[in-house]
């Protein structure tokens, strides 16, 4: 019997827009029995987490959510941080990473061995080329969250500099689960502009986007959002 089969009320969650491979695996967590269901793609992949209820399964997390001491952590900033606007040398020095590392750096040591690791890849190049943490999640739906909470408005696409954030979450549409992506932007002008993202399926940094194939795919056939933001700086609430 198929996982879908057992529980019919997956089909909702699973998101139908590609041939995602599923995986799934039972846990004890605490005095419930949970189950952990991974779609995993070519560049982009997503987990939720049920629990399994004699009514049936009940979502629990949706994105990628660390598990220690027998608990779920979803992570996030701190909300004592207060978010800013990063300096203008922040999108230079990201951009070069980015492109410095296409192929080479390995998302093996994120999420499920880089099957989940494309907020993980962002934020561990950003840290590299700037000396801070621009986000603690790996989930795109939380570090959206993040970014519309830090800025007012996104970027206009003739005002996006290389290397601000492209990003296009985790959301439900029309009672639809579709899974979403981030990367990093390339210079040019228009919808040719290259994209810089992790790929779920060769766990590494690739160029594996143009912005016209990133609207196609996340917009057009998804029915995602496309979010351009500025890099973001955290600061202590109250600090001189």
């Amino acid at each position: 019997m198929t996982i879908e089969a057992q529980f019919p009320e997956l089909a909702n969650y699973l998101d139908p827009s590609d041939n995602y491979e599923i995986f799934t695996e039972e846990k004890q967590i605490g005095d419930g029995q949970y189950l952990i269901v991974t779609q995993r793609g070519e560049n982009e992949s997503d987990v939720m987490l049920f629990k399994i209820a004699p009514d049936g399964l009940q979502l629990q997390h949706d994105g990628v959510f660390a598990y220690r001491n027998n608990d779920i952590q979803p992570r996030s900033f701190h909300k004592n941080l207060v978010c800013g606007l990063g300096s203008p040398d922040d999108y230079q020095s990201l951009f070069n990473i980015a492109v410095q590392n296409v192929g080479t750096f390995s998302s093996l040591d994120g999420p499920d061995g880089g099957n989940l690791a494309c907020c993980w890849a962002v934020r561990q190049l950003a840290y590299a080329a700037l000396g801070r943490w621009i986000t603690h999640t790996d989930s795109t739906t939380v570090f959206a969250e993040e970014l519309g909470k830090c800025f007012n408005t996104t970027l206009a696409l003739d005002n996006a500099p290389a290397g601000c954030i492209i990003i296009s979450p985790t959301s439900i549409i029309g009672g639809k689960r579709y899974i979403g992506h981030v990367g990093v932007l390339g210079d040019g002008q228009g919808t040719s502009r290259l994209i810089y993202s992790n790929s779920s399926s060769h766990s590494r940094w690739e160029q594996n986007y143009s912005l016209e194939s990133w609207i196609k795919r996340y917009h057009q056939a998804k029915g995602l959002p496309v979010y351009l933001y500025p890099i973001p700086s955290y600061e202590i609430a109250g600090a001189a």
